[in-house]
């Protein structure tokens, strides 16, 4: 996978839900906004949304 230069909303949006996640307390609309954030950058960026998705998700539960 091409790395992506990611905005540090991304990862803070997709860090919350996996916090959210692990405690057992996200929300539907929390997942929503990530969700919905996550598809406007990729957009908007022009990168296909599942690839913006797997990056954000890779850098928050993954970090090196």
């Amino acid at each position: 996978m091409t790395a992506i230069d990611l905005p540090a909303d991304l990862i803070d949006l997709e860090r919350a839900c996996w916090d959210a996640i692990r405690e057992q307390r996200l929300t539907t609309g929390l997942a929503h906004a990530a969700q919905e954030r996550i598809t406007a950058w990729a957009r908007d960026a022009g990168h296909d949304r599942y690839t913006v998705e797997a990056a954000v998700k890779k850098a928050v539960r993954h970090a090196e």
